[in-house]
């Protein structure tokens, strides 16, 4: 037992992390092997003061105390399962040799226990700038991994965060030049869940841009244990049926109690959430075809990543408006786009100063939506399945 100790104690390994607003997905990574040797899903529970963003930010604007009990939740949960993860494995905190959590602004700020109140107003200004480099004692003070290197992801603004920044590095280092190498191509990834986060990469620029969708997609049917994909497809065939109508109306006599479409119930507070949400995320793809200056047509190549986006039945999202038709055949579908990001900071330190690339002045235009004129226009003409 002793010589298996030691030899599992000479083993070197990353955790690689994608912190989320909803779900915390972490993996345990074999540095010689560049494979994924265990995995963990968890609630974020800093859900318990707001199901997004913002209203986390006002919870820890209004009360110091706050944001170190959501600091504290999200460190005691990454300790927690990672151990677990190390015993499944018979290994040793010291076998654990790097650590690097990507992450958006808010929550990696709050692992800094930065003051959040600049970002919860306009012009939504942020401390964080590229990633940072520390040592792990930061969030884990009893020195569970014995002081081993942390990298927090940085941000390009305050709401074009890490977990984008890493999801561009995974498609432009992995993806690109083994499917793509042989031309130029115009991309754009779509980040789908709590918020809708999406990228256009042209030859000549980056633009980038954010829609808040609330837990719409992720969770406005979660109490039935019915998660997003499920629910817009129990949308389409209601709109199929004619008992929803294009404009999201309930027909009567479902109009008073809701109705139930394959094992899912609707009612019009569930119907206007994800009205709202497609009408956000339609408007953020629009604005930025336009200010790119990219048609529909343009776009070579749709990368669709979250745990949402992963599920989402794309033959659904055509027909609700969500995606634009013009883009089937092009959507590649990459799973959780920000933790291969992750995974491939540990792996390779090229991939870290290629993700700081991103951050400066003018490497990304970031459109703020909400400042575009004719926004609030747009996005109630989106307001249609």
């Amino acid at each position: 037992m002793e010589k298996h100790k030691s030899k599992s104690k000479d083993k070197t390994y990353a955790y690689a992390v994608d912190l989320g607003s909803t779900c915390i997905d972490a993996v345990i990574l074999d540095l010689n092997t560049k494979e994924k040797v265990a995995e963990r899903s968890f609630k974020n529970r800093q859900s318990l003061y707001g199901s997004d963003v913002i209203n986390r930010i006002l919870a820890a604007s209004n009360d110091i105390s706050k944001l170190k009990t959501m600091k504290a939740m999200v460190c005691d949960d990454l300790r927690n399962h990672a151990e677990d993860m190390l015993k499944e494995l018979s290994l040793y905190p010291e076998n654990i040799k790097l650590i690097c959590i990507c992450g958006n602004a808010t929550m990696i700020s709050i692992l800094m226990e930065y003051d959040l109140e600049s970002m919860g107003h306009a012009p939504f200004s942020t401390k964080l700038g590229e990633s940072i480099s520390c040592s792990s004692t930061l969030l884990f003070e009893d020195d569970f991994f014995l002081g081993v290197p942390l990298i927090l992801s940085g941000t390009a603004s305050a709401f074009i965060g890490g977990d984008i920044l890493s999801g561009m590095t995974y498609i432009e280092r992995t993806i690109i030049p083994k499917y793509y190498a042989d031309k130029e191509i115009n991309w754009m990834l779509l980040d789908l869940g709590t918020n809708g986060e999406m990228v256009i990469s042209t030859p000549m620029k980056y633009y980038a841009t954010s829609a808040s969708c609330g837990p719409a997609f992720e969770g406005c049917t979660r109490k039935q244990h019915v998660y997003g994909s499920s629910t817009l497809d129990a949308i389409a065939l209601g709109l199929k049926t004619k008992n929803i109508s294009v404009f999201g109306a309930l027909k009567e006599p479902f109009d008073t109690k809701g109705i139930t479409i394959s094992g899912v119930e609707i009612t019009a507070d569930i119907i206007r959430e994800i009205l709202l949400a497609k009408a956000a995320i339609r408007t953020g793809i629009d604005f930025l075809l336009s200010e790119s200056g990219c048609s529909e047509e343009d776009i070579d190549v749709v990368f669709l990543a979250g745990g949402f986006g992963f599920y989402l039945n794309l033959d659904t999202a055509y027909y609700i408006g969500l995606i634009p038709e013009k883009f089937k055949g092009k959507v590649r579908v990459i799973g959780n786009s920000s933790l291969e990001g992750a995974c491939s900071i540990c792996f390779d330190a090229d991939a870290l100063e290629y993700m700081n690339s991103y951050i400066g002045e003018n490497k990304i235009n970031v459109l703020q939506l909400a400042d575009k004129s004719m926004y609030q226009e747009k996005l109630i003409s989106n307001m249609t399945f």
